[in-house]
């Protein structure tokens, strides 16, 4: 089993070794709008990895995400408004899926800061630390989130308590991860939720193969272009709740959300073992850039100059390993 410093350096390792390695597949004469037999090809071999996932009886995930949401409005003379909101989340996590069985460790640091002008509305961070188990349908919490400065919604829960409605309300509201979608253990959410995306895909490019320390086997890699609008609703980015911001009324969303089809970009890199073809790991990379003004986007009174940007990317890394191997989870009714 890899140790945690070592997972964690495989994809920057990864890319580090990747430079230079790129292969472009060539267009098929179809009028550019289909792959190449080459890509088709490579994007089967991908798909069966994913396929043979649904043999994993076991196995075990460390993953990393970074999320950065920069917005900002400006409306004639009023002061302009700025929000940032940067979230960082590690998970480790292992998986017994024949027993309905999950358990993660959770680390989330996120910082949320508000401007009008020269006037912080807003200026917290949260860090939250929670030990997740999911068995037989119920999940269970134990943990930590703490606010800087105290914002009143600070939660410790120093034995495992099992998720109700009331308890993950409170969660929620204190700005931490839906912890239940960490715990499907029968639905391999990460692992589906990529699979979905590739029937998506408009481009497959490779990468190349590589050899790592981290790793036994040569990692063949591959670079795929997917739909961002499914992207944005398979990885659950709450767009809706970011433009619902109350002082963003005068944003036309019909407008907004045509430019969220036409500005925004998902990548997916694949790693596969070279030898067999299995998973070994990916990374999606999100990118939006949206720009509106007076003229389009934004409902102002004529005459006045208006302009809006929200820049958000989301990145994620996943390794997988630890196939079929033996776990044991206990179950927190059983063992308080």
């Amino acid at each position: 089993m890899y140790k945690k410093a070592a997972a964690r350096l495989f994809f920057a390792f990864l890319l580090m070794a990747l430079m230079g390695t790129s292969v472009h597949f060539s267009r098929a004469q179809d009028g550019g709008d289909g792959l190449s037999p080459q890509e088709q090809e490579a994007l089967r071999e991908i798909v069966a990895a994913y396929d043979r996932t649904r043999n994993w009886n076991t196995y075990s995930a460390q993953s990393g995400e970074n999320s950065q949401l920069a917005l900002s409005l400006a409306v004639g003379d009023a002061d302009p408004y700025t929000l940032n909101d940067n979230t960082r989340r590690d998970v480790d996590s292992v998986y017994d899926v024949p027993n309905s069985a999950v358990q993660s460790q959770l680390g989330q640091t996120r910082t949320i800061r508000e401007n009008e002008g020269r006037q912080t509305i807003n200026n917290v961070t949260v860090q939250a630390d929670f030990d997740i188990v999911g068995i037989n349908g119920i999940v269970y919490v134990q943990g930590d989130r703490k606010a800087n400065p105290d914002d009143g919604q600070n939660i410790e829960l120093e034995d495992y308590t099992p998720v109700n409605a009331p308890l993950a309300s409170d969660l929620a509201s204190a700005e931490v991860a839906n912890l239940q979608s960490h715990v499907d253990a029968k639905e391999l959410i990460a692992l589906r939720a990529t699979d979905e995306l590739l029937e998506t895909a408009t481009k497959v490019e490779d990468l190349g193969q590589v050899k790592l320390r981290q790793y036994p086997n040569a990692v063949q890699v591959y670079a795929i272009t997917v739909d961002p609008l499914v992207g944005i609703d398979v990885l659950n980015i709450d767009v809706e709740s970011i433009i619902a911001n109350p002082r963003l009324d005068i944003l036309d969303q019909a407008v907004f959300f045509d430019r969220l089809a036409t500005d925004s970009s998902l990548t997916i890199t694949v790693f596969l073992d070279a030898e067999n073809g299995g998973l070994v790991g990916e990374q999606l990379a999100l990118g939006v850039d949206i720009q509106l003004d007076e003229t389009a986007g934004l409902n102002v009174a004529r005459g006045t100059q208006a302009s809006f940007t929200l820049a958000l990317s989301f990145e994620s890394s996943v390794l997988y390993f630890a196939i079929n191997e033996d776990v044991t989870i206990n179950d927190p009714s059983t063992t308080q």
